[in-house]
């Protein structure tokens, strides 16, 4: 005789009964056949995790649990999230379990609890390759560079690595300061996929870093050989044509990016700096005028624009000059010592090493517009203790790798220097002064926070009259008769001063000055 199968309303009638006559292992075999045939029941799974819980027991994690979280993350993240973690409290030694949950906390933007969730996974399964890729892409996120980049390492030696893997690793070798490596990483990742556009793209990053712009331009030309559609790289090809002066083609590839999209600010402004590189003023300011049209507060575009029409301004916005060594923070050194043969710190060094009687060893010393530390090195066997200031926090990441700093501040001068209760022995601010006009306020200050015979050594752009001025380059320049005229209004003398060749500009010398002044004694 066939045996009769039970509908499902049936079945749980059934199973009830059961539970209450204390036939429960029968109950929960029935409670399990319903489940099988109705996954997402939730009373029948309701009634099995009572019995469960009675009998001090936990349910056989199923397919289906997978399945139930799968579902609720395509429509209720938080839901997702909470089931998640109810089921690794249940099961706390499914590595599975531990790495879905951090899935979902990622995406929820939790990405401390997430990477948590994939140590705990690896903690019950070292070798789980899936949970080391979730974990590195999460410590990378959170700044976490070294130990992401020890992730990928564990993660090639156990797969032996894919394009992908190999060009994640390239991204946190270069975010730890290992750019030849990172380099070597993106080199395998495209053997693996010679079409791959990202590793070429990120690879031109890496080779800027070891200032090989020549190969990086290839590399970018590459990846947009392979998708001309590659916006990223179609930018970062466009700001190093920039740098090596290659203004028309850079025009070029900005003018590329405003065809797909006319209200992309950053286009417009790369094409107004080439315009302005090319001497085409008239073009340059008509663009700015459209960028401000987009954008009207814009600080770059106001100050350039101010810059062509020759207005008066007292400084260049903060904004403005953040942005400006914020971008250039990783070709900067390279750029200003080698391209436009810059030497400022080593001509200040020369002025202060030459006054009479000069040898004294200075306690504490401030570095005004330190950028990459370029005059802390020069100054560092003259000073005790060295404190650092830049806008950038680019610049700053540089300049701690020197290792000659004991403070970085990213702030402001003026208002640095009014917080502080501490002074100095010695203030130094070279090719800082181009972006202020102004002297006065900055001279104020140093000279409040400068001990009795402190020096303040800094350079300027020279202007051949009148006070200062806002130039074509949107860098002010400084006439000798105002430096001198704001030291006396601030309390300080003119030690010594002279005029040099401070940097080159399209292959032509600017003219420059260099000064150290001290604080005027107090009389008694």
């Amino acid at each position: 005789m066939a045996r009769q199968t039970l509908s499902p309303d049936d079945a749980m009638k059934r199973a009830r009964q059961l539970a209450a006559q204390n036939q429960v292992d029968a109950a929960k075999r029935l409670y399990h056949q319903i489940l099988q045939q109705q996954p997402q029941n939730k009373k029948a799974r309701k009634a099995l995790r009572d019995l469960q819980a009675t009998r001090g027991e936990v349910a056989a994690l199923t397919q289906a649990d997978f399945e139930r979280v799968a579902s609720l993350m395509q429509s209720n993240l938080p839901r997702a999230r909470s089931e998640a973690a109810r089921l690794c409290r249940l099961h706390p030694h499914q590595p599975a379990l531990h790495n879905l949950h951090g899935v979902i906390c990622s995406r929820l933007g939790d990405k401390k609890e997430a990477a948590t969730c994939f140590e705990q996974a690896l903690r019950e399964e070292p070798r789980f390759a899936e949970a080391l890729n979730n974990l590195a892409s999460t410590l990378g996120e959170l700044g976490r560079f070294d130990d992401a980049e020890k992730c990928f390492q564990a993660l090639l030696k156990t797969t032996g690595g894919d394009a992908e893997i190999h060009y994640n690793h390239g991204n946190a070798l270069r975010q730890c300061g290992r750019s030849g490596e990172a380099v070597n990483a993106y080199k395998k990742a495209l053997n693996l996929r010679p079409l791959y556009p990202q590793a070429y793209n990120n690879m031109g990053n890496a080779l800027h870093d070891q200032q090989d712009a020549a190969q990086a331009c290839i590399c970018y030309e590459n990846a947009l050989e392979i998708d001309p559609d590659f916006d990223e790289a179609n930018r970062n090809l466009a700001q190093t044509y920039f740098l090596a002066d290659r203004f028309a083609q850079a025009e070029q590839l900005y003018r590329r990016l405003l065809k797909k999209n006319a209200a992309d600010t950053t286009a417009q402004l790369g094409v107004a700096n080439c315009l302005v590189n090319r001497g085409k003023t008239e073009d340059a300011i008509e663009a700015l005028q459209r960028v401000l049209a987009l954008s009207p507060d814009a600080p770059s575009a106001n100050h350039l624009l101010a810059a062509l029409r020759g207005d008066r301004r007292t400084r260049a916005p903060m904004e403005y000059t953040r942005a400006v060594f914020d971008s250039y923070a990783e070709r900067f050194e390279q750029h200003l010592t080698s391209d436009l043969a810059y030497d400022g710190p080593r001509e200040l060094r020369q002025l202060l090493d030459g006054l009479p009687e000069e040898g004294r060893h200075y306690a504490n010393a401030l570095d005004i517009g330190c950028g990459t530390g370029l005059a802390g090195v020069a100054f560092k066997d003259r000073v005790t203790r060295l404190v650092g200031l830049d806008l950038s926090a680019g610049m700053l990441n540089k300049a701690a790798t020197k290792g000659i700093y004991d403070h970085l501040f990213a702030i402001d001068a003026v208002d640095f220097l009014s917080e502080q209760e501490e002074t100095f022995d010695l203030v130094l601010c070279a090719d800082a002064l181009p972006y202020v006009g102004d002297l006065q306020p900055l001279f104020d200050s140093v000279a409040q926070r400068l001990n009795d015979g402190g020096r303040f050594l800094l350079t300027t752009e020279l202007a051949s009259e009148g006070t200062y001025r806002l130039q074509s380059s949107a860098r002010f320049c400084h006439s000798n008769d105002y430096v001198r005229q704001s030291a006396t209004s601030a309390g300080m003398q003119v030690l010594a001063e002279d005029v040099i060749d401070l940097r080159k500009e399209r292959n032509a010398w600017i003219r420059g000055g260099i000064y150290c002044l001290q604080r005027a004694p107090v009389p008694a």
